[in-house]
């Protein structure tokens, strides 16, 4: 399983339980919550299915997901801000070695917005 970077520190489930809060803090901060008159409710999960490689980078993804209203896209954005800031996991492994696994990246939202 690959982790997102920050839980250096960490080992097994707690490393994982780490990873993942760590992701969603990311996702959360960096999520794009419009403002304006409430117009819609948006509520669900943007669901994006991303390879790391060896190295750690994200080599691809694909949409699987979306509750509408743009959040799918607000999350591929993110994604690919991921992308070209070059942030790191720490790959999966197998027998000790680094290996490119595919994993599931979701934002939920449940939220009135303006349109």
């Amino acid at each position: 399983m690959p982790y997102f970077p920050g839980c250096q520190g960490e080992v097994g489930y707690k490393k994982r339980q780490c990873s993942e809060a760590a992701l969603q803090i990311y996702l959360k901060e960096h999520a794009g919550f419009p403002s304006g008159k409430v117009v819609h409710q948006t509520a669900g999960n943007a669901s994006i299915e991303i390879w790391i490689g060896p190295d750690g980078s994200i080599s691809n993804h694909r949409m699987i997901a979306s509750p509408g209203y743009g959040r799918g896209e607000d999350l591929r954005h993110i994604v690919t801000d991921v992308m070209a800031k070059e942030i790191k996991w720490e790959p999966a492994t197998i027998d000790g070695l680094p290996v490119t696994v595919s994993t599931t990246v979701r934002l939920h939202y449940n939220m009135l917005w303006g349109g």
